[in-house]
């Protein structure tokens, strides 16, 4: 397979305007080497953004890797299922070149599409509204922590060391086992309806976005909104 090779070349004249200017060959080995020329104003802008112990190469290097490391991961999640549901698939390679060439040669491979049948698409829909419950639970629309797992353990026991003492609990609190509760519910809930359907129209209609359970449950939502408790609200 084909190794991806940078040289960075910094280019020491004036440049009055952004002209980013790259080149690419194939080496020897069969390795794509990419050069990459920064002007010294673009330099400097760069630099301006990254931390002093960084330097740009190390910093294109690092995002060339996240951006492979995404690439991979998703390549693999999708092909792997269908490569586990084709029945004419008798093993997956573990080996990385020969998994590639199994999936880049399928009649099926079109620069990373592919056509899943309806009840593929099911199981690639549930696998991901589990993963969008996950967010929405944990993480705010700012990125700030909404329920992390420190939290949720925290209000569990909260709970717990009133009921054991013979106390109610108070209502923020309940409100937020409550919210935990029914939003974890709606996994099992549409779990089912997804499995469900017989039709695309059906499949397409079942809606599992984050943007549609922060619409419902979420700080503002229509359907039970998020009662907010904090850390400092377990004391």
């Amino acid at each position: 397979m084909k190794q991806l090779l940078i040289t960075i070349a910094l280019l020491l004249i004036t440049s009055t305007a952004f002209a980013l200017t790259t080149s690419s060959s194939i080496d020897g080995s069969g390795n794509e080497v990419i050069t990459i020329t920064l002007t010294p104003n673009e330099q400097a802008f760069l630099k301006d953004r990254l931390s002093a112990d960084t330097t740009i190469e190390a910093w294109i290097k690092g995002a060339l890797t996240g951006k492979l490391s995404k690439a991979k991961g998703l390549m693999k999640n999708k092909w792997n299922e269908v490569l586990t549901n084709d029945t004419e698939v008798t093993s997956i390679p573990t080996d990385e070149t020969e998994w590639l060439t199994l999936v880049t040669t399928r009649p099926d491979y079109d620069k990373g599409t592919v056509t899943l049948t309806l009840d593929q698409q099911k199981k690639v829909k549930v696998k991901t509204f589990r993963k969008n419950i996950k967010e929405f639970t944990n993480t705010l629309p700012d990125g700030d922590p909404r329920y992390d797992a420190d939290l949720k353990l925290g209000l569990m026991n909260a709970i717990m060391a009133y009921t054991i003492a013979g106390q109610p609990v108070p209502e923020g609190l309940a409100n937020a086992k409550t919210w935990l509760m029914t939003v974890q519910g709606l996994f099992v809930s549409k779990k089912a309806a997804i499995k469900a359907v017989e039709t695309q129209e059906a499949l397409d209609a079942i809606t599992i976005t984050i943007a549609d359970l922060e619409s419902k449950y979420g700080r503002e939502g229509t359907v039970l909104a998020d009662p907010g408790i904090s850390t400092a609200d377990l004391m």
